[in-house]
């Protein structure tokens, strides 16, 4: 396995007034791997999201060396670096940051209109089947103020896959949301990380989270601790059982409403509708199979 991330004896000074210097990190060293799903642990103020805005070219180190999917960031001019940020970096915040103005489906193309790189139908059509990806595919057209906190998370998720990059980096992605809400988007971020093979760092405080990721870094007063496996317990088999058959179901129920949807939208095209219909009647099939060997499993 190569590595996603590589950190060699980095440092970050803040000079706050000329006299006064802040070091928030002091020689910190650290790999990660490609597809692995990482969460960063520390007190407030020991350098966590300092690491973060380092590692997604949102800062540079005062000091040392910063290997990002294979390319030295380090030294990067400005221009190159929002380039390299757009293309390989997604990033997800507490707080969600969408443009409360724009529609779900808006603020998931904005990152691909920005860019340039798909025509605006085509990033249109992206933007579309990533909110189907969080289950938010009934929700396209509503306005931020018209989702639950837990539902703008998938929003930004949504947005931060948006250019297919290699990395997603969130900064305590559950810290808005209460414990129901929270373990939804994690189970989401594992889902994504090991169904799209994406790189996933989080900062978090929440112990809950941290055990639901490969590996946690514990840090203190800008340095690396150490790294461990999280203690997850038990497994939930009959848990997670159960959360798979809720996505399953729901995704039945989507497409049920989508193909009404479609019936009123092309309803002059009957050969655009009868192909849907048959595209619908595949993955039908499919979902009621995978429920069946749930309850088999169960």
């Amino acid at each position: 396995m190569s590595s996603a991330i590589e950190l060699y004896d980095i440092t970050k000074v803040y000079d706050l007034s000329g006299t006064a210097k802040v070091e928030a990190l002091r020689g910190v060293d650290l790999k990660i791997e490609k597809g692995e799903l990482v969460s960063i642990m520390g007190p407030s103020g020991c350098g966590k999201s300092t690491l973060l805005n380092i590692i997604g070219g949102l800062d540079n180190p005062t000091k040392g060396r910063v290997i990002v999917d294979g390319i030295n960031i380090t030294s990067m001019h400005e221009v190159k670096l929002a380039t390299f940020r757009s293309e390989r970096v997604g990033f997800v915040f507490q707080f969600f940051n969408l443009v409360p103005t724009l529609t779900a489906l808006e603020n998931v193309k904005l990152p691909m209109d920005l860019g340039e790189k798909l025509p605006l139908e085509k990033s249109k059509e992206r933007a579309t089947k990533l909110l189907n990806l969080v289950r938010l595919g009934e929700r396209l057209h509503h306005m931020p103020n018209q989702l639950s906190g837990g539902q703008q998370q998938r929003v930004a998720i949504a947005r931060a896959l948006a250019n297919d990059p290699s990395i997603v980096i969130a900064d305590e992605p559950t810290g808005s949301l209460d414990s129901k809400g929270g373990a939804e988007i994690m189970q989401l971020i594992q889902h994504l990380n090991k169904t799209m093979n994406k790189t996933f760092i989080l900062v978090t405080h929440d112990p809950n989270v941290a055990k639901m990721t490969h590996r946690v870094v514990h840090m203190l007063d800008g340095q690396v601790l150490e790294t461990t496996q999280p203690s997850k317990g038990e497994p939930d088999v009959k848990g997670a059982l159960e959360a798979q058959r809720e996505i399953l179901l729901a995704e039945m129920e989507w497409l049920k409403k989508a193909l009404l949807l479609e019936e009123v939208r092309i309803e002059k095209e009957p050969q655009a509708y009868n192909d849907a219909v048959t595209e619908y009647a595949k993955r039908w099939k499919q979902l009621k199979r995978s429920l069946r060997d749930l309850r088999l499993e169960a």
